[in-house]
């Protein structure tokens, strides 16, 4: 009996077939792997499924989740039920040897410890790149009104991954409000603000170029010198993916695809190499867009559910509750005990969670002075404009706005 299985994957952007790495590297894997028809492919976010994670593979026959590009690829390794390529887009060869095992896993783990703090320099941390390419396509990606709440918790999140590589600087949004504050504070001491210089004035990806193209290089010229051809399909799958999204050109400062253009040559003929054999012309995937997880009062309760993580000390409480839901959520159906054919939590705890988080949000937010600006959400600037302002309005002793 085959299986139907559904890949729950962020979705595309920048002419790939997924904005994350381990979406796309699954994605490339079972295009090799699985026969047509064998899956679909659900553009979602990690707040649409049980698992809080993507890429997500649900099992409709057996109503089971298994996430992480890892844990489902050793999933379709040891299924014998799934309906298998016998004439694959790329062989996997000969057994590979203990050598070229041990390659194998140390190139996995190297994407994940530096390959990946890079690309979430470029598209991330640098406010030109995120404000201009990467924001809008969340913004494109996810349904209304999930771009407000999701994808500034995505690039804190990726912020933090990339700490470690020392260019905050790139982050000019952080960087221009510790500025204002020095500003003010010397305004108010009565210091006089020197003028900026030449190069203050230049881009941080500018000034910090020979870094920025160090860092890079430190990445890079490991991955070009990777015999591809020697490498597990799983790990194949990941270099396609990191290196197709570090090849993004769509930006206002490509810094990295330059980078690996004209400094590291091979790791675009791989990537070239890579793709055609995985994604040929004229091959199509099957996408289905109109799912469960995107229906109005789903999409409200997950909008909720990140209005509410962000109140104050109960947001973080809220946060461990409502991640204890989901997994013995997905406990039942490990045992057979949740309804089949079910994906997320049910309409009722939907509908129980949707009214309970919106009056959490709104009762705390006007308890810490945040009413005023949830209610300016309707006078908030569309979707995936480069700048974003959101203000919180100055509060007197009484609650009432200062002037009045």
């Amino acid at each position: 009996m085959e299986l139907t299985m559904e890949l729950h994957v962020w979705g595309g952007a920048f002419g790939l077939p997924s904005i994350d790495p381990e979406c796309l590297a699954t994605i490339a894997y079972f295009t090799q792997t699985l026969s047509p028809g064998v899956f679909t492919l659900i553009p979602t976010s990690p707040s649409a499924v049980p698992t809080n994670q993507l890429p997500s593979l649900y099992i409709r026959s057996t109503n089971t989740w298994i996430p992480s590009f890892a844990a489902i690829t050793a999933f379709i390794q040891t299924a014998t039920s799934i309906s298998m390529r016998t004439t694959g887009v790329v062989r996997d060869g000969p057994p590979l040897t203990p050598a070229q095992k041990a390659d194998s896993a140390a190139y996995t783990a190297f994407l994940a410890l530096h390959a990946a703090p890079l690309l979430a320099l470029s598209l991330y941390v640098s406010s030109a790149n995120w404000a201009a390419g990467t924001r809008p396509a969340y913004s494109a990606i996810l349904p209304f009104p999930l771009a407000w709440t999701e994808p500034p918790a995505i690039r804190a999140a990726m912020t933090r991954r990339a700490e470690h590589l020392g260019m905050s600087a790139l982050d000019t949004d952080a960087v221009a409000e510790k500025e204002e504050r020095l500003e003010a504070a010397a305004a108010a001491a009565g210091w006089v603000t020197a003028k900026k210089t030449v190069r203050e004035m230049l881009a941080p990806e500018q000034k910090g170029r020979i870094r920025l193209e160090r860092l890079a290089g430190d990445v890079l010229e490991v991955l070009a010198a990777v015999d591809w051809d020697g490498v597990s399909r799983e790990t194949r799958c990941l270099g396609l993916a990191y290196l197709a999204l570090m090849d993004v050109t769509a930006l206002p400062r490509p810094w990295l695809s330059d980078v690996m253009r004209e400094k590291y040559p091979t790791c675009a003929q791989a990537l070239k190499k890579l793709w055609a054999a995985v994604f040929p012309p004229g091959s199509k995937l099957l996408w289905v867009r109109d799912g469960p997880e995107n229906r109005v009062l789903r999409v409200g309760a997950r909008f909720a559910n990140g209005l509410i993580k962000d109140v104050p000390v109960f947001g973080q409480a809220w946060h461990r509750f409502w991640a204890g839901v989901k997994r013995r959520a997905l406990q039942s159906q490990a045992v057979g005990n949740a309804h089949k054919g079910s994906v997320g939590t049910s309409l009722a705890a939907n509908m129980l969670f949707l009214t309970f988080a919106t009056s959490a949000v709104l009762g705390f937010g006007s308890m810490a002075g945040y009413g005023p600006s949830l209610r300016s959400l309707g006078g908030l600037p569309a979707f995936g404009l480069p700048l974003q302002i959101w203000k919180r309005p100055l509060s007197g002793l009484a609650g009432a706005p200062y002037g009045r």
